[in-house]
């Protein structure tokens, strides 16, 4: 109990007293009444309860973080631009198939892409160059949650593109129909 009063005698000093240090002298006394000095105890458990609490949120937003992180799956993108459409992977690695050196485009429903040779056949997504006894070597660029592809011919390559719906991928073969 002395330490405590000693501890709200302090604090009573250090906050009511403005003193002027060149003349000495006591500008102002405030009296604080015994219930609005909270006690040493109060404090630190106050702290530690604002610890333990941000030591929370914190912990929750990084799993939040890390299960996004680890079930989004890369995006690919097909952007139909003025003179080609861009293709760019999962992994950033990107193509154009210019409108012009189109020379065959079909719209194909449950295609059979074959194998990958040099590309990846992920959860969402299948790129990169495969083989297929329809095809044979070409560049695949899918949504294997659909269905249909586009497949586009440039003289000797061939190119798989889709979108992740039916609507979208139709809209795109009639898109590259009117380009070329």
């Amino acid at each position: 109990m002395q330490s405590l009063m000693n501890i709200r005698i302090m604090i009573v000093k250090e906050m009511s007293h403005k003193c002027d240090k060149h003349l000495g002298k006591v500008e102002s006394i405030v009296a604080f009444e015994p219930h609005m000095v909270k006690s040493v105890e109060e404090e630190a458990q106050r702290e530690v309860h604002f610890w333990k609490k941000n030591f929370l949120i914190t912990g929750a937003v990084l799993i939040v973080v890390l299960i996004y992180s680890f079930f989004r799956s890369p995006g690919m993108t097909l952007v139909p631009g003025e003179t080609a459409l861009q293709i760019t992977d999962p992994e950033g690695k990107s193509i154009s198939i210019v409108y012009d050196e189109i020379t065959d485009l079909e719209l194909v429903q449950a295609p059979e892409y074959g194998e990958p040779v040099s590309g990846e056949a992920g959860k969402k997504w299948l790129y990169g160059q495969w083989n297929s006894a329809q095809w044979g070597r070409y560049q695949l660029y899918v949504s294997s949650e659909q269905n249909s592809a586009v497949v586009i011919t440039c003289g000797e390559d061939v190119y798989a593109v889709n979108y992740p719906t039916q609507q979208d991928t139709q809209s795109l073969f009639d898109f590259l129909q009117e380009q070329r």
